[in-house]
């Protein structure tokens, strides 16, 4: 994969119907994909519907990525790098970038998405133009984390002191918001804004169903599928749940998606095949999003187990795939947590006590029977389209984007 200076050559710009946006232009900023964190593309399409002019800058996706909706712009700023040096010219190349989109398009508020994007966001921050600093994840900035990685701890830091000066803060749950208001002292409680797509993300199930055949073999095709995207990592219980496999109804098949190189890996590919139900366990590697979207629209289960305590995250999780999930039609199965035991309530999530291969294969059975009640398919798309969609969740953002200059 090329690096380095050659990035530049790569840049490209991709905009599709894009209007002048009556509400005025807002920059929206993040150093992954859009294709890797859905729910931005969702928040662009709900500003732009507002009436704003969306500007995306990002770093290439690795995989071929997808073409954004009508009346959003994406810059690509070519891929980030894997040396050090690399990484330094590359972010050196969004700073251009996204210096010229403010002196062209004068905002009126900037989406940031990480501790980089937010510092860089903040340079700009004036009465006229707001700053909104959407926290995805939870970020070290213990000594442990400095001792592991001082650079990047001194930038947590910085920008839990420089919290206050956002205009808004965005969490995706509302354990994320309560920590996160005690951790940087903040006046006001950050909104809450669910990872969910929008509605309309998936394919039709006609689309579905003719790009997942060439994934799957035909021993996984005639049956119902038990799907897990995401990280297929130790955090996300994956071995745990390969081993549940062998007490899966007869007619259903597990899906996993992401599944790359490592020591985990090669673990999950053993499980796989010592697995009874060997056959009816299929693993794929990170897929075109295009397909991975297709394959959950095909599924009828998903999956998505978190071990508590591995890390900050894992403590409050607040995955995307539970937003895509809903919007693809899935009831879900998973750990207990604030996120997965809203959708419990509403008999849309099947939390399991446990992460013994046997309470785990007893969740996926009860939620593949909750899948074929006549109710189900209602009530998720009653979810997707209120309170798990994103033309309700990001209401607090399109608010503060409304307020008079003061």
């Amino acid at each position: 994969m090329p690096s380095g200076p050659m990035h530049a050559e790569r840049q490209s710009t991709t905009a599709v119907g894009v209007a002048e946006g009556s509400a005025g232009t807002v920059l929206m900023l993040s150093l992954v994909h859009p294709d890797f964190l859905p729910s931005l593309y969702a928040i662009a399409g709900v500003l732009r519907d507002g009436g704003h002019r969306v500007e995306m800058v990002s770093f290439s996706s690795p995989l071929p990525a997808s073409t954004p909706e009508a009346g959003i712009i994406v810059h690509d700023c070519g891929q980030h790098g894997w040396t050090f040096g690399d990484r330094l010219r590359a972010r050196s190349r969004f700073r251009e970038k996204v210096a010229e989109l403010v002196r062209t398009r004068s905002p009126v508020g900037i989406h940031t998405a990480c501790p980089f994007t937010f510092l860089e966001g903040v340079r700009w921050q004036s009465p006229r133009v707001k700053v909104i600093y959407h926290s995805y994840e939870l970020y070290d900035d213990s000594l442990a984390g400095f001792l592991r990685s001082p650079g990047t701890t001194r930038r947590n830091r910085q920008v839990r002191s420089r919290m206050v000066d956002a205009d808004l803060i965005c969490v995706p749950s509302r354990e994320r918001a309560e920590y996160l208001r005690g951790h940087a002292r903040l006046r006001t409680l950050p909104a809450v804004v669910r990872n969910v797509p929008r509605l309309g993300l998936h394919p039709s199930v006609e689309e579905a169903q003719t790009l997942v055949r060439g994934h799957l073999p035909d021993s996984v095709l005639g049956k119902r599928f038990v799907i897990h995207t995401g990280n297929a990592s130790s955090t996300q219980c994956v071995l745990e749940l390969i081993e549940s496999a062998a007490q899966f109804p007869p007619d259903a098949a597990l899906v996993i998606t992401n599944v790359g190189v490592g020591a985990y890996a090669d673990r999950i590919r053993a499980a796989a095949g010592r697995s009874g139900r060997s056959d009816d366990v299929h693993l794929l590697p990170t897929l075109p999003r295009r397909t991975m979207l297709a394959l959950q629209r095909s599924s009828v289960v998903g999956v998505c187990l978190v071990r508590h305590g591995d890390n900050l995250e894992s403590s409050m999780p607040a995955p995307n795939k539970v937003g895509e999930y809903v919007h693809a039609g899935l009831p879900t199965v998973g750990t207990a947590s604030e996120y997965l035991m809203a959708l419990e309530r509403i008999r849309l999530a099947c939390v399991v006590p446990t992460l013994a291969p046997e309470s785990i294969a007893s969740g996926v059975r009860e939620a593949l029977d909750l899948a074929a009640e006549s109710g189900t398919r209602r009530r998720l798309e009653d979810a997707a389209s209120g309170e798990w969609g994103m033309d309700e969740q990001a209401a607090p953002l399109a608010a503060i984007l409304r307020q008079p200059v003061s």
